[in-house]
């Protein structure tokens, strides 16, 4: 089992901001996001 400093809920602005904030302060992060994150255009990242 892996061990994370911070663990995210979301990965949209909110999430994606705090997981760089973190691994720029020397924080390892774990992201948990509900949504399919794909490359093909169709994942909406801001709410809705």
């Amino acid at each position: 089992m892996k061990n994370f400093d911070i663990i995210i809920i979301g990965a949209g602005p909110g999430g994606s901001f705090a997981a760089k904030a973190a691994a720029e302060n020397g924080y390892s992060s774990c992201i948990l996001e509900k949504e399919v994150i794909s490359n093909n255009g169709r994942y909406k990242a801001c709410g809705g």
